[in-house]
Parts: structure tokens; C-alpha cells; sequence
């Protein structure tokens, strides 16, 4: 029976390690990211808050406001799914 545990043990080790590693550089991965683009979407909606309120209503009504969301959410899915993938290859 110790046999059987110390294989398992010579078994599960290696991959738990890797795990972990993987697991730790998402995390580093994801904050730096997630720190960046909150950094950017904050510069974004700063800039926003200081057009003047003529050419901002006009903006506003041509729907700037919601193309400046989608644009930021589609960089967001972009860096998600990089991260993603580059977390694949160091689990791999």
C-alpha cells in the first residue's frame, strides 16, 4: 500500500507544481493587465468629462459615448483572451 502512495505522490507533485506556477503568473498577468486598462479607461472617461457641453450633447446623440464603451470593451476581451492564451502555453 505505501508503494501505491509513494507513486502517487512521485505522480501528483510535478503536476501540482505546474499548477501552481501557472496559476501564478495568471494572476501577475491579469493584475498588470487589469491595471493598465483600468488606467487607460480612467484617462478615457477623464477626457470625456471635459469636453465642453455644446459639442459634448452633439456627441452624445451620435451615440460617441457608447462607441467609446464598445471600443474599450472589445480591447478588454482582446487582452483577456491573450492573457488566456499565454497562460495555455505555460500550463502546456
Amino acid at each position: 500500500m505505501s508503494d501505491l502512495f509513494t507513486w502517487l505522490m512521485e505522480a501528483a507533485v510535478p503536476v501540482v507544481k505546474r499548477v501552481i506556477v501557472a496559476l501564478g503568473f495568471g494572476f501577475i498577468s491579469y493584475e498588470s493587465v487589469d491595471t493598465a486598462f483600468n488606467g487607460l479607461s480612467a484617462a478615457v472617461t477623464g477626457t470625456w468629462a471635459q469636453v465642453p457641453s455644446g459639442p459634448f450633447q452633439i456627441l452624445s446623440l451620435a451615440g460617441f459615448g457608447t462607441a467609446i464603451g464598445i471600443i474599450l470593451g472589445a480591447m478588454g476581451a482582446r487582452l483577456a483572451m491573450r492573457a488566456m492564451g499565454s497562460l495555455g502555453r505555460i500550463i502546456q
